[in-house]
């Protein structure tokens, strides 16, 4: 996400400049209030021990007169609302700290030779990462957008997906948005495009929402920006799978407060080295975090991580139904008796990529724990698998069982891949600094 400066609707009342962290309410030319929000982001800021993403958001939700068989799609997260005149639910960012170790973790510092590196990657990761003044930006952006959604589509469910929501986002990550309109699949290469050019339309007679442009893709996305607070939304129309890993790395992430700053340490690590971005036949951030799990689960021992689809089957079914998700799920797990550092377990990472791993001959399986045969993917019976689609880099989706890391196909740019993580590694083991590998 870009920085872009604050600008006020056309039609604003009573709107002044505003310091950073000022707000005023405004009203758009459809009648809908905003709320204007300055604040710093990007990645200088020091670290805050309290400050967290763990804030959960309602729907602003229309009450329709369902069926008994026909009730709305909810978003994933818990809720708590009010009624408002108009008879539409107010949004109320709710405040409930997970039961995480996102503070300072009493085991970062452990008298080893990793601990510089550990204290490293935890400073920057705090510093990096998403704050809850973001958070809650997008939380009041996702209000509003809900409430324009539903006056055209009052059965629509909207979910706040990716790295917003699973704690591996950076303070200039984008919003992720899935609009569900039914409970089953739609095409998306053709309803889905027209679904979102007439939303396109829609957005454009706001004045708030800039820079609208309909992404023409496997998954179609329709992009623009928030002017208000500064927030690029990507905008997807019923790709159900998004909710379901942004469930599935929640959990995860929830389960040891190591997972959290591996997982962002390694996608700037990626962005600084060109390469972490599908469109570019590199690797998407998505797939980052799963080939750091996929270390934890399989690349480590004892592992930090379990299969949770191994252990709790009937939580993640690649068709349950979205409205029955919860981030503040409690997995019963036992704790990992995996001790390393933080610093140790990203030079395992940068080791077991760049010195064990078969690219050759194996995929990434998150679903079950471990590597497999990369024939073994290829055939997998799913109806969006497609043997073709497995070439350089392998990684299996945990829902569709599709490749993640599809863009991937480039002979040239995947051998260029490969000496990044050689050549990191290297340094890494040299000099176990992490400034060493965070540049270009």
């Amino acid at each position: 996400m870009k920085a872009a400066a604050t600008t006020t609707p056309k039609n604003a009342q009573n709107v002044e400049n505003r310091t950073p962290g000022s707000s005023s309410l405004a009203l758009n030319n459809k009648g809908i209030k905003r709320r204007l929000d300055v604040g710093q982001k990007g990645c200088d800021r020091s670290p805050s021990p309290s400050s967290t993403s763990d804030v959960i958001y309602v729907a602003m939700k229309r009450k329709p007169q369902p069926t008994q068989n026909d009730t709305p799609f909810r978003n994933v997260n818990d809720r708590q609302s009010s009624s408002s005149s108009d008879g539409r639910e107010d949004v109320v960012p709710v405040l409930r700290p997970l039961k995480s170790n996102l503070g300072y973790p009493p085991d970062l510092i452990q008298g080893s030779d990793w601990d510089n590196l550990s204290i490293q990657i935890w400073s920057k990761f705090m510093s990096c990462k998403q704050t809850d003044e973001m958070f809650n930006k997008k939380m009041r952006l996702h209000g509003v957008l809900i409430q324009i959604m539903q006056k055209h589509y009052p059965m629509c469910g909207l979910y706040v997906v990716g790295s917003s929501m699973t704690m591996f986002g950076t303070n200039s990550s984008d919003m992720d948005m899935c609009l569900m309109l039914m409970a089953n699949d739609i095409d998306q290469r053709v309803h889905a495009i027209n679904i979102l050019r007439d939303i396109l339309r829609i957005i454009k007679s706001y004045d708030y929402f800039v820079k609208a442009e309909l992404i023409r893709a496997k998954v179609p996305i329709l992009e623009f920006r928030d002017s208000v607070s500064g927030v690029d939304i990507d905008l997807n129309v019923n790709n159900s799978v998004g909710i379901r890993n942004t469930h599935l790395l929640r959990a995860y992430s929830n389960l040891d407060w190591r997972v959290s700053p591996l997982v962002l340490i390694v996608k700037l690590w990626a962005r600084i080295h060109d390469i972490n971005d599908a469109k570019n036949m590199t690797i998407s951030s998505y797939s980052l975090a799963l080939m750091v799990i996929h270390y934890l689960q399989y690349g480590v021992t004892p592992p930090v991580l379990p299969s949770l689809q191994k252990l709790f089957p009937h939580k993640f079914l690649p068709g349950q139904d979205v409205r029955e998700l919860s981030l503040y799920e409690k997995f019963q797990v036992p704790p990992s008796k995996n001790t390393y550092p933080l610093g140790h377990l990203l030079w395992g990472f940068f080791h077991y990529y760049a010195n064990i791993f078969n690219f050759e001959e194996e995929a990434i399986s998150v679903r079950r724990g471990s590597k497999v045969p990369k024939h073994y993917v290829k055939f997998n019976s799913s109806s969006k698998n497609i043997p073709g689609m497995w070439k350089c880099l392998c990684i299996e989706e945990p829902f569709d069982w599709t490749n993640t890391a599809r863009a991937v196909y480039d002979e040239d740019v995947f051998a260029r891949i490969k000496n990044v993580f050689l050549t990191s590694f290297t340094k890494l083991n040299k000099t176990t600094s992490l400034s060493s590998i965070m540049y270009s």
